[in-house]
């Protein structure tokens, strides 16, 4: 019998750790997704405010 066919009272202690093991691990790939999408986004900024202040201070040296 296949634990989806279970009734509740059927599952095993095997079974609970298996279905929590699943949520787990979702909510670990979930926040690794966040963390990774957010520290890129950081990079990205950081990139272009690096980039656009080395234009400005281009742009007042031509000024000069």
């Amino acid at each position: 019998m296949r634990a989806a066919d279970k009734t509740p009272a059927d599952k095993t202690p095997a079974d609970k750790d298996a279905a929590r093991g699943g949520l787990v691990r979702r909510q670990a790939f979930v926040f690794l997704w966040m963390f990774v999408s957010l520290l890129v986004g950081q990079v990205a900024v950081a990139v272009i405010d690096s980039l656009s202040l080395r234009r400005a201070r281009a742009r007042a040296r031509d000024r000069e």
